[in-house]
């Protein structure tokens, strides 16, 4: 009986016990804790550049900073998004139709006078075959048999048109398709041949009235790339007390 007392006693969990358990495991808590917190990434140590890496380098914090040679891509595709620049103006249109319209006239002015003249119907037709010695053939031919009315109809068809040209914007590119495309410009109700008369008539007279302008092209790159650079600028700004 004394001996079973005395094992009770010795398997008691006394106050004791239950400090030496806590201490043990706020020990135990403290050093996993420890263990967790240690960063187990090898360490990179001091790299140079054109060191390679052995794992991941991650920044310290998220961040961004100015890239002067983004910056630089940027502000050239601003610079090589710019159209071609042209040195058109309405002033310069207007005079430039008015001069080929005289042109015009000094052109016809000799079969003005062979249908104005009070002369007979084969001396006309003669007259008319040495004038405007750049006609084709088969222009030549139309112009010697037209009757005076339907001359009057060409005439003022093909000044027509020309003013109509010249006072809109006419780029040096396109001088060579709007001259072949002019016997398909003339309206009324001419026919074929004499669509195609009325065309060769002012198809000299067709002058571009809009050139490349290197200056105005480069004054608009210039502007389009600081216009990039300030939006960059504006963009990449950090608000005050934010920083």
């Amino acid at each position: 009986m004394i001996a079973q007392q005395a094992g009770a006693a010795a398997h008691r969990f006394t106050g004791r016990d239950a400090r030496r358990a806590v201490i043990a495991f706020v020990l135990m808590t403290v050093g996993l804790t420890a263990i967790l917190a240690i960063d187990i990434a090898p360490s990179q140590g001091a790299l140079a550049v054109g060191d390679v890496a052995v794992g991941d380098i991650r920044a310290p914090r998220t961040t961004s900073y100015e890239s002067a040679i983004l910056t630089a891509e940027a502000v050239q595709q601003a610079r090589l998004g710019v159209e071609p620049q042209y040195d058109f103006t309405a002033a310069q249109a207007n005079a430039l139709a008015s001069q080929q319209a005289l042109g015009l006239g000094r052109l016809v002015a000799p079969v003005d006078a062979a249908f104005a003249a009070a002369i007979g119907e084969e001396e006309r037709q003669a007259l008319l075959q040495t004038v405007i010695p750049e006609l084709s053939d088969a222009s030549r031919s139309v112009l010697v048999g037209v009757l005076l009315e339907r001359w009057a109809a060409i005439r003022d068809e093909a000044g027509r048109v020309l003013d109509s040209l010249l006072r809109s914007e006419l780029r040096d590119t396109q001088v060579a398709d709007v001259r072949a495309s002019l016997a398909g410009r003339m309206g009324g109700d001419l026919d074929e041949g004499e669509r195609a008369l009325a065309a060769e008539l002012i198809a000299p007279l067709v002058v571009p009235n809009s050139s490349f302008s290197r200056q105005l092209t480069s004054q608009a790159e210039d502007r389009a790339a600081a216009e990039r650079d300030e939006s960059l600028d504006t963009e990449n700004r950090i608000p005050p007390g934010t920083g």
